[in-house]
């Protein structure tokens, strides 16, 4: 889901149990509060992961007046429940490296959702290929172009296009404009 806020307004308290989320910055200041007394702000470069666990009540607002938000809010099923919710933000920026697919949410790091996931980021330059290798088993990936145009077999998608590749150990993606798309690679 894309959100956009324009101007500084808290949402009302939600009180949420089991999903595993983060919101993933586009553009602006990501204000993040909890039931667990965690409060603070994320920009482009960074995410929140948030575990619900056996309950959790959180607000997340825009932390500019002047300035927009856009941000995706992504939503997992855990592997497991009655977990104690927790909250941590992390700085992905090293691990993104440019013209490559960076893999920044893994099960094995210190960066995981409790499920057999992985979040990929590319920003690619025109022309550049890249071929993702699947990371798990019986799983499929959901390419979604945040910017630009890219290529998928015979397929041509521009921003906000996604398409879902399932039966593969790879896929190649090939930039047509500049472009920067995340992927994420899910249990089917």
């Amino acid at each position: 889901m894309t959100t956009r806020f324009s101007r500084k307004k808290a949402s009302v308290p939600i009180r949420t149990k089991i999903w595993r989320w983060f919101p993933f910055l586009l553009k602006g200041r990501l204000r993040h509060g909890d039931s667990l007394n965690n409060s603070h702000t994320i920009t482009r470069g960074e995410i929140q992961v948030m575990s619900a666990g056996t309950g959790i009540q959180h607000s997340e607002f825009n932390d500019s007046l002047t300035e927009p938000l856009e941000f995706l809010q992504i939503w997992i099923i855990p592997d497991r429940i009655n977990t104690p919710p927790r909250y941590r933000d992390y700085d992905i920026t090293p691990l993104l490296k440019h013209n490559e697919i960076s893999t920044f949410l893994a099960p094995e790091t210190d960066i995981s959702i409790m499920q057999q996931a992985w979040f990929s980021w590319a920003e690619l330059d025109r022309s550049i290929e890249r071929e993702y290798q699947f990371k798990g088993r019986n799983t499929g990936v959901y390419i979604f172009v945040i910017d630009g145009e890219i290529k998928i077999g015979d397929a041509i998608l521009h921003s906000r296009d996604g398409a879902g590749i399932t039966d593969t150990e790879t896929v190649s993606i090939e930039a047509f404009q500049n472009s920067t798309v995340l992927l994420m690679e899910v249990a089917v």
